[in-house]
């Protein structure tokens, strides 16, 4: 097992746009929960010790009591053999940085921060009902270098309904200012089941057109790679030595564990998923098997769809070698879209243009139509 990826479902509001499993819940639900989770790592301390990254996420981790974080940390470096980890991320909102906070992430291993900043413009951040505001950022990024934790990762979202490109391109040179070494910036997808959802199918908000979401998507790309940052992924953009190693796992068909509600594991090529009902987690005690199941998994179609998220693209070989199949005859589509100049095949890499990029679910929807083969 390379990557455990533990999942914290609790949240201080609910964002407009988040379809994450979180909820917003008491004290004492989360100590609870804490609990849980304590008692799930320990049941699975066999399969945790060759770990080489760690990613706590949510919801929102920092959310959790001091005291409830500590104790879950303390499990950890005493369950794995933290000497392996390369990397141990934290999720983390900007309002919840404070000095005991990033001692107390330090003290235990955590080495990388991911920082839910969605947004530097507070018109925004107050429609996306996030806690947080504008001047709360740059606060937060400098606790976290005061304490000698240099690895921020930040997240941004662009096309949210009202934004601009005058108002992306002010996002994106806030966040250059602060020279954050590691960007994920997502355009807004909306999701069932969500606050924003509802509003835009009442009238009250109005998705950004397809266009205008392209035009922001090139030039946020285009400044980005200007400034020295490498687009290694779709969606994310690093400084030398700051690519996620986590998140590389899912991308390059790796297995992972995960624990908590809602999280997802990845082992002999097979996928697995724990319930999302958080009173059937805590209830589990010792016994989580009774609240994991296994996905229909269809793990070709995923790992290429997967890797072609990538820069350097689907490495041929390797996954023709591991799923026994010819990728070309398997899916014969690949050949139109590099016709059409959406792929490139180039040194037994496949890969998007920067054309495909702009069309990628063009692209995808021939490994989801494989799915139904």
């Amino acid at each position: 097992m390379t990557g455990l990826y533990l999942h914290i479902p609790f949240c201080h509001d609910i964002c407009t746009y988040c379809d994450f499993a979180k909820t917003v819940a008491k004290p004492e639900r989360k100590t609870a929960y804490t609990n849980a989770l304590i008692n799930e790592i320990k049941s699975r301390k066999d399969n945790l010790q060759q770990i080489e990254t760690i990613y706590i996420g949510g919801g929102t981790p920092s959310s959790l009591s001091l005291e409830d974080l500590t104790n879950l940390l303390t499990t950890i470096k005493t369950t794995l053999p933290l000497n392996t980890v390369s990397e141990y991320t934290i999720e983390c909102n900007p309002e919840d940085v404070t000095h005991p906070f990033v001692q107390t992430i330090k003290a235990h291993g955590i080495n990388r921060v991911s920082l839910g900043v969605q947004s530097f413009d507070d018109r925004i951040l107050t429609k996306m009902r996030r806690t947080h505001h504008s001047k709360m950022i740059a606060k937060a990024i400098s606790i976290l270098r005061e304490e000698g934790l240099h690895n921020i990762s930040i997240d941004l979202i662009f096309a949210y309904p009202g934004q601009t490109l005058e108002m992306v391109m002010s996002d994106l040179n806030e966040a250059m200012a602060l020279d954050i070494p590691h960007l994920s910036y997502y355009a807004l997808i909306l999701e069932d089941k969500t606050i924003l959802n509802h509003q835009v199918e009442h009238n009250q908000e109005r998705v950004i057109d397809e266009e205008t979401e392209a035009l922001m998507y090139t030039k946020v790309r285009e400044k980005l790679i200007e400034n020295d940052y490498n687009q290694y992924e779709i969606s994310n953009f690093a400084k030398p030595g700051y690519i996620s190693k986590h998140n590389m796992l899912y991308w390059t068909d790796q297995e992972y564990i995960g624990l908590g509600v809602a999280a997802h594991s990845y082992i002999n090529k097979k996928r697995y998923y724990h319930t999302r009902n958080i009173t059937n987690y805590i209830a589990a005690k010792e016994d989580f098997s009774s609240i994991i199941y296994e996905e229909d998994s269809y793990p070709l179609e995923d790992a290429c769809m997967m890797g072609l998220r990538l820069n350097r693209g689907l490495y041929v070989p390797k996954i023709e070698s591991d799923y026994k199949v010819n990728l070309f005859t398997r899916f014969p589509k690949i050949n139109d879209f590099i016709d059409e100049g959406l792929l490139i095949y180039d040194n037994d890499y496949l890969k998007l243009t920067d054309h495909g990029r702009l069309l990628g679910n063009n692209v995808f929807s021939l490994f989801v139509e494989g799915k139904d083969a």
